[in-house]
C-alpha cells in the first residue's frame, strides 16, 4: 500500500499513481515500437502527454470508477497516436 495517499473520489496513493504511469508510458510505447512507428522525441512526448492525462483521470476517478473511462481512453489515444 502506498504511504502517501491523497483523496479526490477515493482513496489514492502517490507511489500507486506514478506506478501507473510508468507501467502506462511502457506500454504506450512498447505498441509504438511494436506497430513499427519511427520513435521521435516527439513521440516520446506525445506517450508522456497521453500517460500522464491517464494517470490524472484514473487519479480523479475513484471506488471503481475508473475501469471504464480509463481503457476507453487509452483505447482512443493508441488509435490516435498509430494513425
Amino acid at each position: 500500500m502506498g504511504q502517501h495517499p491523497y483523496y479526490v473520489t477515493g482513496r489514492k496513493s502517490i507511489e500507486g499513481s506514478l506506478s501507473f504511469f510508468v507501467i502506462s508510458w511502457s506500454i504506450l510505447m512498447g505498441l509504438l515500437i511494436y506497430t513499427q512507428s519511427p520513435v521521435t522525441w516527439l513521440l516520446i512526448f506525445q506517450v508522456a502527454l497521453a500517460s500522464l492525462l491517464l494517470t490524472v483521470l484514473e487519479g480523479l476517478t475513484g471506488y471503481g470508477w475508473d475501469n471504464l473511462p480509463v481503457p476507453l481512453l487509452a483505447g482512443l489515444m493508441i488509435y490516435t497516436l498509430i494513425i
